[in-house]
């Protein structure tokens, strides 16, 4: 849990949301970075609604994440990679049935035509657009039982390493098999 990765903005959005939502970190803080946090949040009066989680096993991550109503991926597109890259944490809140708000970085963009209501995109480092599309979930439950129906049936039918196996071994077999039988 470090800095680039729009926590601030998250932080910011909490504040200004009219659904006085709370937001989950799950990790180890960077440094003294978790003292900023809590500071910026209690400054602005919403220091009980910042939390801290120990961090996970991997493959538990899905399984712990499924309680949570809404997942964010704020990634700041400092980088060619972090533009053009998904992070695992998109793919973590569809296989727990977790709708994501994303920043709009090309790879989210990209992405979230296909995942529906499953993703909603707001302008990277804008707090208040991120707390409007909190407020539209969070506000109205038949979004968000919409929303996330839409993440669990992406994440059982679609992003997920059994399905994507499929796509990307069959070329693979598909060449093996020509050499065995050139062989």
């Amino acid at each position: 849990i470090g800095p680039g990765r729009g926590l601030e903005t998250a932080i910011e959005a909490v504040i200004r949301a009219e659904s006085r939502p709370h937001l989950f970190l799950r990790g180890t803080p960077a440094g003294r970075y978790w003292d900023e946090l809590r500071r910026m949040a209690a400054q602005a009066g919403a220091g009980e609604r910042l939390h801290l989680l120990d961090p996970a096993p991997p493959d538990e991550l899905e399984r712990l994440g499924a309680i949570y109503d809404v997942g964010y991926v704020g990634e700041l597109a400092e980088t060619k990679n972090r533009q053009i890259a998904l992070t695992n944490k998109v793919f973590s809140y569809l296989l727990g049935g977790v709708p994501s708000l994303a920043s709009e970085i090309p790879a989210h963009r990209r992405i979230a035509s296909d995942l529906g209501p499953a993703m909603s995109l707001f302008e990277i480092g804008n707090a208040a657009g991120l707390a409007v599309a909190l407020d539209a979930l969070l506000l109205d439950p038949p979004r968000l039982a919409a929303a996330r129906t839409q993440a669990w049936r992406l994440g059982q039918d679609r992003y997920n390493w059994e399905a994507e196996a499929l796509r990307f071994l069959a070329p693979v077999q598909a060449v093996l098999s020509e050499r065995t039988r050139s062989a």
